[in-house]
C-alpha cells in the first residue's frame, strides 16, 4: 500500500502548521469558556447549563477527531486543513447573532419563572448542540489533520506530540484570557466574534502560504472581509436583551447584569443573568422599604435583638448585592451600626453605588468582594456579629449549597455572640416545601430551634435561628424606637405581624453537609411541581 505524503514546504509552513494548532486550541477554549456567558442572559449559568455546555462540546471534539482523521487520510493536503479552519471561524464569528433567536424561541420571555426553571435546562442542552457543536466539531478536526500533515518520514510520534503541546498551550492561553481579560474588557459576543475573526485569518493566511500562485488571494480575501463584517456587526449590534426602562446592561467579569425600573412610584431591580422576574436588589422610590418584599424582614431582626449592652449593632450580610438590605438598616437603626458586606461581583457593588445608593466605603459600611463561604472561614473565629443575613443566591433562585451546610452553620455560629441571630431567605410555596424542612433541619442540628415566617404575598419563607437562647416575641408585638414616619409604621405593623405569624419550623430528614448538598434538585423540584399545579397536570 502506498501511503500519500503530503507536501508540507520548506520549515516555514511547517512552523505555521504547529502555530496552527495552538490557534485552534485557543479557539476552542474561547469558545467552550464563553458559550455559558452567551446563553447566560437567556438561559442561565447554572450546574446543569455548565454540564450541558461541556459535555456537549466534548461530544463535539471527540466526533471532530474521528472525522478529522478520516479526512487526514483521505486528503492530506494543508489547503484542505485551512479550508477547515476558515469555516470554523466563520462558523464561530457568526454565533453572537444566533444566540438569542433560538434562546428565545426554546424559552420565550414571558413563560414564567416556575415553568422556566425546567425549559432552561434542556434549551441550553438544544442551544448547546445546534449552535456551538458545529464549529466545536470543525475545529476538533484540525488536530488530526495537522499531525497527518507533520509526520513525514514517518515521525508520527513526534508530530504529535509538537500538535498537542502546541494546541494545549493554546486552550490554556485561551482559557484564562477570555476569562480575565477579554470578556471583562470586550464582552462575550465580541469576544467570540474576534476568536473566530482570528481562526478565519489564520486559515485564510494557510491559504495563501500553501497554494502556490495567485488562486488563493481572492479566496483569502474574501474570508478577511467577511471575518471583518461579522465583528464589526457584532460590535455594533446594540443591547444584549432590550426591554422598556432597562437602565444599565453590562457584563462582568462574573455575570450578565441589568438595572430595570418600572411602575408608579417607581421600582428599580438589579436583574442578572437570564432574570426577567427573579431580582437580586430592589428600590422603591420613596421609601426605603421594599413593599413587603422579604427584604423588610430582615429590618425587623434588630428588634428581637432588644438594645445590645454596648450600644453596637454589628451586622455581616453575604450577599450584599447592590445594597438593599445594609441600605434599610441604616435608615431604621443608625445607632451603633456596623455591617461588613460580602460580594463575590465588584461589577454589582459598582451598579450598587451609581443606581441603588449604595454608599462608598465609611464609618458604617465594609464591603468585602470574595466568596461568602471564603470569607466567613476567614473571619477571625470569635464572637463579633449581633445578626448574620445569608442572602447570597447563585444563577438567581438557587442558595449556594456552599452556604447551607452544617458546616456552614457551625462557621456563623462561632462568629455570632450570644443571642445573636442567623437568617435567611429561601423560595418556597408552601410550608411543608422540602428545601424548606431541609434547610431546617440543618440549621436546627447546629442552633437548635429554628423559627419560620412566610413572607406575604410572595413565594418566599424566612428562616431564622438564635445562638443560645430564643426570639423575643413580645419586642416585636410592642416594637420601640422606630421612627414616627411612615416606613416606621409600616415597619411597626409588619413586626406585629412576624410576632404573631412565626412558628417553629418543621424538621426532619436530610442534613445538608459539604459532602453532600442537593440544593438545586430540591429547589428545581419546588418550581416543578408549581408548575405542573398551575397547567392542572
Amino acid at each position: 500500500m502506498t501511503v500519500d505524503t503530503p507536501d508540507t514546504g520548506g520549515r516555514g509552513l511547517r512552523g505555521y502548521l504547529v502555530l496552527t494548532a495552538a490557534i485552534s486550541g485557543c479557539g476552542v477554549m474561547v469558545l467552550e469558556m464563553a458559550a455559558v456567558r452567551a446563553v447566560a442572559p437567556y438561559l442561565g449559568a447554572s450546574t446543569y447549563t455548565w454540564t450541558n455546555v461541556i459535555g456537549v462540546m466534548l461530544g463535539a471534539l471527540a466526533v471532530g477527531y474521528f472525522v478529522g482523521g478520516r479526512l487526514a487520510d483521505r486528503l492530506p493536503r494543508p489547503w484542505a486543513l485551512f479550508l477547515l479552519l476558515v469555516a470554523g471561524g466563520l462558523l464561530m464569528g457568526g454565533l453572537p447573532f444566533a444566540v438569542r433567536p433560538v434562546a428565545r424561541w426554546l424559552v420565550p420571555a414571558d413563560i414564567g419563572m416556575e415553568s422556566a426553571l425546567g425549559a432552561v435546562h434542556r434549551a441550553s442542552l438544544l442551544v448547546t448542540i445546534l449552535l456551538f457543536a458545529p464549529p466545536t466539531l470543525i475545529l476538533g478536526g484540525v488536530s488530526p489533520m495537522t499531525i497527518r500533515l507533520l509526520a513525514a518520514r514517518g515521525m508520527v510520534g513526534g508530530a504529535a506530540g509538537q500538535v498537542f503541546a502546541a494546541s494545549t498551550a493554546g486552550s490554556l492561553a485561551g482559557t484564562f484570557l477570555t476569562t480575565h481579560l477579554f470578556v471583562p474588557m470586550l464582552g462575550t459576543r465580541l469576544t467570540i466574534a474576534l476568536a473566530g475573526a482570528l481562526l478565519s485569518a489564520t486559515g485564510a493566511l494557510g491559504l495563501v502560504l500553501s497554494v502556490r500562485g495567485r488562486r488563493a488571494l481572492p479566496m483569502a480575501a474574501l474570508v478577511a472581509a467577511l471575518a471583518g463584517v461579522l465583528t464589526m456587526g457584532v460590535a455594533g449590534a446594540g443591547p444584549i436583551k432590550a426591554r422598556e426602562g432597562q437602565l444599565v446592561e453590562v457584563e462582568t467579569a462574573y455575570q450578565y447584569v441589568r438595572v430595570v425600573e418600572s411602575g408608579a412610584p417607581t421600582v428599580r431591580f438589579l436583574m442578572i443573568n437570564e432574570a426577567e422576574e427573579a431580582y437580586q436588589s430592589v428600590r422603591v422610590e420613596g421609601t426605603e422599604l421594599t413593599e413587603g418584599r422579604y427584604y423588610d424582614y430582615y429590618s425587623i431582626l434588630p428588634l428581637l435583638l432588644g438594645t445590645p449592652a454596648d450600644g453596637s449593632l454589628d451586622v455581616l450580610v453575604i450577599g450584599l448585592a447592590a445594597g438593599t438590605i445594609p441600605r434599610q438598616l441604616q435608615a431604621f437603626f443608625p445607632a451603633g451600626l456596623s455591617v461588613t458586606g460580602v460580594e463575590i461581583d465588584p461589577g454589582v457593588l459598582d451598579v450598587g453605588r451609581s443606581h441603588f445608593g449604595l454608599p462608598s466605603e465609611g464609618d458604617w459600611l465594609r464591603a468585602v468582594v470574595g466568596d461568602g463561604r471564603v470569607c466567613l472561614n476567614g473571619l477571625p473565629r470569635q464572637p463579633t456579629f449581633e445578626l448574620v443575613i445569608l442572602d447570597a443566591f447563585a444563577q438567581e433562585v438557587y442558595i449556594p449549597f456552599h452556604l447551607a451546610t452544617r458546616e456552614a452553620f457551625t462557621e456563623v455560629r462561632d462568629r455570632l455572640r450570644p443571642g445573636g441571630i442567623v437568617a435567611l431567605n429561601s423560595a418556597g410555596y408552601r410550608p411543608d416545601e422540602e428545601l424548606l424542612t431541609v434547610l431546617a433541619s440543618t440549621m436546627a442540628d447546629v442552633f437548635g430551634r429554628v423559627y419560620r415566617v412566610a413572607v406575604q404575598g410572595y413565594p418566599n419563607y424566612m428562616l431564622y435561628a438564635v445562638r443560645d437562647g430564643a426570639p423575643a416575641f413580645a419586642r416585636l408585638a410592642r416594637p420601640t424606637g422606630l421612627p414616627a414616619t411612615p416606613d416606621g409604621r409600616k415597619l411597626r405593623d409588619l413586626a406585629a405581624y412576624v410576632a404573631a405569624s412565626t412558628t417553629v419550623a418543621a424538621t426532619g430528614g436530610l442534613i445538608l453537609t459539604d459532602d453532600y448538598a442537593p440544593v438545586e434538585r430540591m429547589t428545581d423540584s419546588a418550581f416543578r411541581r408549581e408548575s405542573h399545579a398551575a397547567m392542572g397536570r
